[in-house]
């Protein structure tokens, strides 16, 4: 690792920031895909690493990639390959030259059956399986197409189980935090845990695209920005947790302790948030419960994905708590238990948050209003209103109304049987 640090005369230092940045990020994965170190050896090597490169080929770890997106249709293949290969000669590890090239080549040459042979024979110095090479090889064709950063981020996302780091810690890494946040419980009253999993800082496309089906007119796609890195809780606050702190159940689908508590009203789930704090135990210095934004519920629900679920382009209740009769993206009908089940029961996303799709819709912090049109950085919603949003559909809905996109709206004061919350606990600045 230091000799590859040092060798500022590597032939990715004398190229464009545009180069060196790539290099930057290929030689972190290749000290974090170095197995045969101890996970927190490697994560402490990177966070050195990423100082060190910095200083020594003038760059910043975080610079973004729209130079990348400008100059690459007059990116050279041969270039490209004769790079590859010095880089091999170099010992430098393969992951840095996947990711490079799934930048560099222009649309055109990512359809060039040698290119696509040679690219593959790089990724099986990886010793990944076939079907894994395969997998990366269609990732990447159709990331490629992204605009920064849903191809940073997405490619990260598939390349950390091949580094045996999760996600989160390599985005916290990336993205400049200093401490990397581990999931965390909280005890409410009475001993009944709340888990929060962390949900680093980062960029994402929130709404959906103009091509999804079954968009409504109020999913604008646009980038956002979240600053600040921030814990959510695992699952939709259930009944269990919401008696432990308020002391009732109002809960249509009562005397279910792992059911998510619902028949709540915005105010009802602004006052738990308010409450849950103040008899908790393990509580860090400064936390603070609160709803999320839109975005940050979005944001949270996509986990790193593209997708029209962050489980994929399919949904028949399967996957989550819908009414799979009426399913989306398949013909295949799926199954319809008709009201709320226990949280957890279906699998989580990439950053292990379960029931995002689906079982109940969960209240946000935001009055409801039309998205801005451009680069939004930690958007609240609309200054004022009179209804505030909700995500993410429930049990009683068709699967496209469960999408990471879809949005809801109700008076503060309205309850129903399939609207519930979930809170996200962020640390108060001194």
């Amino acid at each position: 690792m230091s000799d590859a640090i040092k060798n500022a005369s590597h032939p990715f230092a004398k190229q464009s920031p545009i180069f060196r940045h790539a290099y930057c990020k290929g030689l972190i994965l290749s000290i974090l895909a170095n197995k045969a170190l101890p996970k927190a050896t490697r994560m402490e090597q990177s966070a050195k690493a990423l100082q060190q490169i910095s200083a020594n080929l003038a760059i910043q770890p975080s610079e973004g990639f729209d130079a990348y997106l400008q100059n690459i249709a007059t990116t050279d293949i041969e270039q490209i390959l004769s790079k590859l290969h010095n880089t091999l000669n170099d010992k430098v590890s393969p992951i840095a030259f996947l990711y490079e090239v799934a930048f560099l080549q222009p649309t055109s040459f990512r359809t060039d059956t040698a290119f696509q042979d040679v690219w593959k024979h790089f990724a099986g110095v990886l010793k990944l399986p076939a079907n894994e090479i395969t997998d990366l090889w269609n990732a990447c064709q159709t990331l490629a197409n992204c605009q920064f950063p849903p191809l940073d981020i997405s490619l990260l996302s598939w390349l950390c189980g091949a580094c045996g780091i999760s996600w989160a810690e390599i985005a916290a890494l990336f993205a400049g935090e200093s401490d990397l946040k581990e999931n965390i419980t909280i005890m409410l009253a009475g001993g009944v845990p709340l888990e929060l999993a962390w949900c680093p800082a980062g960029v994402f496309q929130m709404g959906s695209p103009a091509n999804e089906a079954e968009r409504e007119d109020d999913e604008l796609q646009h980038q956002v920005k979240i600053s600040k890195g921030y814990w959510m809780g695992i699952y939709p606050v259930t009944q269990r947790q919401y008696k432990a702190v308020m002391g009732n159940n109002p809960s249509n689908y009562d005397g279910f302790d792992s059911h998510p508590v619902e028949n709540v009203s915005w105010f009802d789930a602004k006052a738990f948030c308010k409450k849950a704090l103040k008899d908790a135990q393990n509580v860090p210095e400064g936390a603070v419960f609160d709803l999320p934004t839109e975005a940050q519920w979005e944001y949270a629900c996509r986990a790193g994905t593209t997708t029209t679920f962050h489980f994929g382009n399919e949904f028949n209740g399967s996957q989550a708590n819908c009414d799979g009769t009426r399913p989306y993206g398949t013909k295949q009908a799926g199954p319809n238990i008709d009201c709320t089940c226990n949280v957890g029961s279906y699998a989580p996303n990439a950053w292990g948050l379960y029931d995002m799709h689906g079982n109940v819709w969960e209240w946000c912090n935001d009055w409801y209003g039309a998205y801005d049109n451009g680069f939004v950085s930690d958007p609240q919603g609309a200054a004022s209103g009179t209804q505030h949003s909700e995500r993410g559909g429930s049990w009683r809905n068709a699967a496209k109304r469960c999408r990471a996109a879809i949005r809801r709206k109700s008076e503060p004061d309205q309850i129903y049987d399939n609207l519930g919350f979930r809170v996200i606990l962020t640390i108060k600045e001194a």
